[in-house]
């Protein structure tokens, strides 16, 4: 029999390593009345919890990133429910309760919690239709936040339908007030993502299996998000805070993968429908072709009957062309002696031969004396040569033309004077 003076001592630190690790998987929810409240410098906070029936105490602590977000302001008095597992403080040896999440309790406890926060971000305008941006027609990278386990995934998936999309999914826990964290730590991670669109969703529950959606900060995140946000969360008459803040909710996943998809769905309609309408058409358009072919091929042996006609006046026609063409020929033939004549009968040459001669002043062809002056000599053209001349006198002779002018007979007077 092995006693305890048998037993191989341990050390205190190997003693206390020993309950932490057993105490870190001792999880608990523990009801109390809040007291001995400190907030530290560094952002931790502890604190005690009262039991109201015998006075017990629970030393506890939160820490201030866990605190910063957990939705509540403790207070002295405030009755809560912690949840968390215990530690021993090795250098002083103390037990504390490690509290991950704090809720309210008491009767109307949620309730209270949720209009207040619900009127505080209200009257910040984080609700306001204005500020809300349309989900994209036609998204394509979409950001998935859910619980991995569950139909929620697989039903979102399966009505999404095969348009394209490039899924993002984040794991993250979504049920009770312990869920806020994570939900916290999803966003931030999809945050840094380009997205179109990001989806947070989750199926049924109760009221309280929603806290994390009523967490301030889980509600202020979704509100910063730099892509527009669908939420999915169900259809509670009081809807969760996340869902009042974000672009768009619908009650269910399903809802949700219509929601993105509806527009694609709707295109894909619209080209069935002119893929139909240009069938349709061609097939019209091939008949019509077809009829005007018929029709065509009917004519053809009365076109080339009228083209034998034709033909038939063609030859007609042609076989009084040489004759034709002789006159025309003859035509032009005489034409041609009658200018001939004409010209050599004009020719200055021949006129010269005749007698005639042409005298020019100053390179003008003398038609009057009247136009002549002593001041130059003339020049006289004959057939065999050119005699110059000095004017020496003008006699002009008095002729009333045949046909008198107004301008003639002024001509005639100023002569006469």
């Amino acid at each position: 029999m092995i006693t305890a003076a048998d037993q191989k001592p341990v050390t205190v630190s190997e003693y206390l390593n020993a309950l932490n690790a057993s105490l870190r998987e001792f999880h608990a929810r523990i009801g109390g009345e809040i007291s001995q409240l400190k907030h530290a410098d560094s952002g931790h906070v502890y604190f005690s919890i009262k039991d109201k029936n015998d006075g017990s105490v629970l030393r506890c602590a939160m820490w201030q990133r866990t605190y910063a977000i957990c939705g509540v302001e403790l207070k002295e008095g405030l009755e809560v429910v912690v949840a968390g597992a215990a530690n021993i403080y090795k250098p002083r040896g103390e037990f504390t309760f490690i509290a991950r999440t704090v809720e309210l309790a008491g009767a109307g406890a949620f309730e209270r919690a949720y209009q207040e926060l619900k009127k505080k971000l209200e009257d910040e305008g984080l609700f306001a239709e204005e500020r809300k941006r349309p989900i994209p027609a036609f998204p394509r990278a979409i950001g998935v936040i859910t619980s991995r386990g569950g139909e929620v995934i697989h039903d979102f998936e399966a009505n999404l339908g095969k348009h394209g999309f490039k899924i993002k999914f984040v794991h993250s826990a979504v049920e009770g007030q312990e869920a806020a964290l994570p939900l916290i730590r999803a966003i931030g991670m999809l945050k840094i993502k380009s997205l179109d669109a990001l989806v947070v969703m989750r199926g049924g529950g109760s009221l309280e299996s929603f806290q994390a959606f009523n967490n301030e900060t889980v509600v202020r995140s979704i509100a910063s998000f730099p892509a527009p946000v669908l939420t999915a969360l169900g259809h509670h008459r009081d809807l969760p805070l996340a869902a009042l803040v974000s672009d768009m909710n619908v009650s269910t996943p399903t809802a949700a993968a219509h929601a993105l998809s509806r527009s694609s769905d709707e295109l894909a309609h619209h080209l069935l429908r002119y893929k139909e309408h240009i069938v349709n058409r061609y097939a019209m358009e091939i008949a019509l072709r077809r009829s005007e072919f018929e029709r065509s091929f009917i004519a053809i042996p009365q076109r080339f009957q009228a083209i034998l006609a034709g033909s038939a006046h063609i030859l007609e026609v042609t076989s009084f062309a040489p004759q034709k063409f002789q006159i025309l020929m003859d035509r032009a033939r005489q034409t041609i002696d009658l200018l001939h004549r004409t010209i050599m009968l004009n020719n200055p040459e021949r006129q010269f031969r005749l007698g005639f001669s042409i005298t020019r002043q100053g390179g003008r062809v003398i038609k009057s004396v009247r136009t002549i002056t002593k001041a130059e000599p003339l020049t006289t053209h004959f057939s065999d040569g050119v005699v110059g001349s000095a004017v020496k006198e003008i006699n002009v002779k008095n002729v009333v033309p045949a046909k008198v002018g107004t301008q003639d007979v002024r001509s005639l007077g100023r002569a006469q004077g």
